[in-house]
């Protein structure tokens, strides 16, 4: 009877060799791949964040009955990944046993072929030419004597110099009742002190402000479906903690006196490759990594870390008080701010995480009793934040935007009509320009207090983005009414290019302001309800729809109030009496001012609906 538990294919595609992997690849199935530019360089390094590639095995159960049997393997990629080829082998799981033993036989199909590894026969499939598929189907039969448990290791190469090597594909097991399961060894990486134990239990929601302290995201979300999820059962002296999250390479959970990184106390669970889930200690510096610090005073050997289906999965241990370890290690307790963020890695580098707001760091709304059981859920709430994001969406979206339609359509407009000595379209878009300045004045000044200064924020490009073109926008509007008040004459020469610039630099402003705006909403901190991100491309739709209709229409009107104007110079120019004459009223207007309510309404109810999303439900 035959009890194969198979949890790893080994698959490396060798981009170096378009016919197949050599028989020299079968021992360690390392890709031989050379920098392309020069032979003489050393050899690409394997990936290290999470494999973008699935493995599937059918059936998932053998029989007890037959000798031998054959199971259908499926290697597919992710989201369009493709595979350009690859090399597949069967080996022991138990260590007593040879593991570098290739086992079974494989059966070629369309595109692949077999190598003999080892003395063996057929014991191992590569690809027979160039693949650029988003799948391969191969087929594996287990002998009389494979009576162990089979693991498969996956190697797999996307391009000539991206590839993975050696991933343990622990989540296709196939057990035999007649056969225990395969015990699970604690290891220690001695580099790094770090315990890792590979194969979990899944994650559970119940119990969770009962049995056990839950903090999740989103709200009352199951483990699988949050974004975040960490609980924890307090005992005498340590508090026993499951951490999770959807990735590609690392999570981490911290512990804080305040709403802000820095100086926190991290664990973090990092998926290394080649099947090494790992689980350590670390300090947030404010630098772009943090500073790695001995676990053992804080960290159980039971520590234990996996990653599986895209998620990272982990459980430690981790003692109250920390005044045995690093002064630098959080005392949990006490109430402790609790954050949690996630993201990939670089060359076995943990990467600086995720600022978006569906992946990035969450931080719990109130401090956490860690030594009791409750159910938390929410993010932590920053004023300055809010405050800045309304204010700049007044700036723009309301006083900016408003006051450059008004100056670049309503100039004809109430010709005959007074504000403080000026026209009324001036002294409305003097206003509202005013009104612009100091706003966003204000909310740069809160936002460099919040961040401390500069922010310089990582991933994805839209948030790193964010503070450069938001400086960019401060800047044009600071220089744009500077440029107003030293203009030229009106009847100048060179006043047509005063015009030109004082419209190009305001409508640049607007045009990245309106940008910036869209990639602040993706910012995490800022906890802006998705769906505001709509009713902003409402308004930004509008806005275009009006511009587009002043403009035909301003078109259309141009020759009749051309004449009408020229009209007007003529009587002036005729009149004997030296009577005052009215200046003639725009052709259209009716239509303008309706469009201009229109606008305005609109406007206003758009910014209102953001404003107060932004300040009750963020």
């Amino acid at each position: 009877m035959h009890n194969l538990c198979l949890l790893t294919l080994l698959v490396p595609v060798v981009l170096s060799y378009p016919s197949g992997a050599p028989p020299r690849a079968c021992d360690n199935m390392v890709p031989g791949h050379f920098v392309k530019s020069d032979p003489d360089k050393p050899k690409i390094e394997a990936q290290n964040s999470a494999m973008p590639y699935t493995l599937t095995i059918n059936p998932k159960v053998f029989s007890k009955n037959l000798l031998s049997q054959r199971l259908i393997v499926t290697l597919s990629g992710m989201q369009g990944n493709l595979i350009r080829g690859f090399f597949l082998q069967a080996r022991y799981v138990d260590s007593t046993k040879n593991p570098d033993v290739a086992l079974g036989r494989f059966v070629p199909e369309a595109g692949t072929k077999t190598i003999n590894c080892g003395g063996g026969q057929n014991n191992a499939i590569t690809h027979s030419r160039r693949l650029n598929v988003n799948s391969v189907t191969v087929r594996w039969e287990s002998s009389a004597r494979e009576k162990a448990h089979i693991q498969f290791i996956l190697t797999v190469v996307q391009t000539y110099e991206i590839f993975w090597n050696a991933e343990l594909m622990t989540d296709q097991v196939i057990e035999h009742p007649d056969i225990p399961a395969p015990q699970l060894k604690y290891d220690i990486n001695p580099e790094t002190n770090i315990y890792r134990k590979v194969g979990l239990p899944p994650f559970e929601a119940i119990g969770c402000g009962t049995a056990k302290g839950c903090y999740r995201h989103p709200r009352g979300c199951a483990p699988t479906y949050c974004t975040y999820f960490l609980s924890w059962i307090p005992d005498v002296d340590v508090v026993n903690f499951e951490l999770m999250a959807k990735t590609s390479s690392w999570v981490a959970v911290g512990f804080s006196d305040d709403k802000n990184m820095g100086e926190d106390s991290v664990i973090q669970c990092a998926y290394h490759g080649q099947g090494q889930s790992l689980v350590g200690e670390s300090v947030n510096t404010n630098q772009p990594n943090n500073v790695p610090i001995p676990p053992s005073s804080l960290i159980d050997t039971s520590s234990v870390a996996e990653f599986k289906d895209g998620y990272m999965r982990c459980q430690f241990s981790r003692t109250k008080i920390a005044g045995l370890g690093d002064r630098r290690v959080k005392d949990i307790n006490k109430p402790v701010y609790v954050l949690m963020a996630k993201g990939d890695s670089k060359n076995g580098q943990m990467m600086s995480h995720d600022m978006s707001f569906e992946n990035g760091p969450i931080v719990s709304p109130d401090k956490i009793n860690l030594g009791k059981i409750s159910d938390i859920d929410g993010k932590a709430s920053y004023p300055l934040i809010k405050a800045h994001a309304i204010l700049m969406i007044l700036a723009f979206v309301l006083c900016a935007s408003s006051g450059i339609l008004i100056a670049r359509y309503y100039k004809p407009m109430w010709p005959n009509n007074r504000s403080c000595g000026d026209r009324i379209w001036f002294s409305t878009h003097r206003t509202l320009m005013i009104n612009t300045l100091i706003l966003v004045i204000i909310a740069f000044i809160l936002i460099f207090i919040e961040a401390g200064g500069y922010s310089k924020m990582d991933k994805p490009w839209m948030v790193e983005a964010h503070p450069i073109i938001g400086i960019i926008v401060t800047c044009l509007v600071i220089i744009n009414p500077i440029m107003a008040i030293f203009r030229c004459d009106p009847k100048a020469r060179c006043r047509p290019c005063y015009n030109w610039f004082h419209w190009l630099v305001g409508t640049i402003a607007l045009v990245l302001a309106t940008l910036n705006i869209f990639f602040g909403m993706n910012i995490s901190k800022a906890n802006v309800p998705w769906w505001v991100t709509w009713v902003m491309v409402i308004w930004v739709i509008i806005h275009f729809i009006v511009e587009i209709t002043l403009e035909i229409h301003q078109c259309c009107v141009h020759k009749k109030n051309k004449r009408r104007r020229e009209d007007y110079e003529l009587k002036k120019r005729t009149d004997i009496h030296g009577e005052p004459i009215l200046e003639p009223e725009p052709a259209g207007r009716r239509f303008k001012n309706g469009m201009l309510a229109f606008y305005v309404t609109i406007t206003v109810i758009l910014v209102l609906i953001m404003v107060l999303s932004i300040l009750i439900l963020s």
